[in-house]
């Protein structure tokens, strides 16, 4: 298992300087530049605000620098905010970003999983609903849901606040809700049907035959097996949280990091831009690194698969 981890791990830098390299240039290539809208700035002006920011210099020279800053923990200044730098910006935002994710990843895994095992348990008018409740979540993104939401519980029954953050714990819930929905619903599909599945194997089969309390089949020998293919979800899920965050948090005028990352795209703020994307593809990177520990741990052939003991 160490030696599967270790493989694992020393595959996350290249991943991420690839990821880092490609979006340094296809940003820099990208039409515009962050002094664009700026008002009436004579060449002069222009010239040294480039090179303040060291603009002027060769596209190679540029990239050098930025990656030698990263190195030192630094991404470099706003352009826009021009009283911050990228990293303070960061700080800023990541809290409330992380804590959106976080929260609701574990609430599409706990309705999602726990619908899925009800609906495969109770079959029926049940299951019947469920399933027609997963469909309609995954047939409404989340940026129709977001809207959708603040326009029901805030507007119409007044019982949540529509946007802002103050840091109460009603601020988050739209949000969250409207970001775990999608997840919630393939959750809930994914469950209902590994467990289907695993309930006719001849191992299950084995345990009933025993006498073991139905609980006890449930819990030990039906459910493990079961959830291979939900943890195996688990990644992508968390980059579709992290997307969807983009939006969710526009919506609900957030101040997180999708609002930073939006503007920042509009605004050719290259280094906000830049560090922002290098922050979500860290963290989808690391969550991804997670799952294929977990999911190494639930099938131990995927390391005998890679050579690992």
């Amino acid at each position: 298992m160490e030696s599967y981890f270790l493989r694992r791990l020393l595959g996350v830098l290249p991943t991420l300087f690839i990821v880092i390299t490609v979006t340094f240039f296809l940003v820099r290539l990208a039409p515009g530049g962050p002094f664009d809208q700026e008002q009436a700035l004579t060449p002069e002006v222009r010239a040294n605000l480039e090179a303040a920011y060291g603009l002027d210099q060769p596209m190679l020279v540029q990239y050098g620098r930025y990656l030698a800053g990263l190195a030192r923990g630094d991404f470099g200044p706003s352009f826009k905010y021009r009283d911050f730098t990228v990293t303070e910006l960061i700080a800023q935002g990541l809290p409330v970003s992380l804590g959106l994710g976080v929260a609701a990843m574990l609430l599409a895994i706990a309705v999602g999983v726990g619908g899925g095992i009800l609906a495969a348990l109770r079959r029926g008018w049940s299951d019947g609903a469920i399933r027609s409740l997963a469909v309609l979540g995954i047939a409404i993104p989340s940026f129709v849901a977001a809207p959708l939401l603040a326009l029901v519980f805030g507007i119409y029954l007044g019982w949540l606040p529509v946007g802002g953050w103050e840091g109460r714990l009603q601020d988050a819930v739209l949000p969250v809700v409207a970001l775990a929905l999608p997840i919630t619903a393939v959750l809930v599909r994914m469950t209902r049907g590994g467990l289907l599945e695993v309930l006719t194997s001849n191992h299950v089969r084995s345990a009933r035959a025993r006498g073991l309390p139905e609980s006890r089949v449930i819990l030990r020998h039906a459910l493990r097996p079961a959830l291979t293919p939900v943890i195996s979800y688990v990644g992508p899920a968390t980059a579709a949280i992290l997307t969807g965050s983009l939006v969710v948090e526009t919506i609900f005028n957030l101040p997180g990091m999708g609002r930073y990352l939006v503007q920042g795209a509009v605004n050719r703020d290259y280094t906000l831009v830049l560090g922002m994307v290098i922050v979500y593809a860290t963290l989808t990177i690391l969550m991804n690194l997670l799952v294929d520990l977990l999911y190494a741990w639930l099938n131990p052939r995927v390391r005998m698969d890679n050579g690992a003991p």
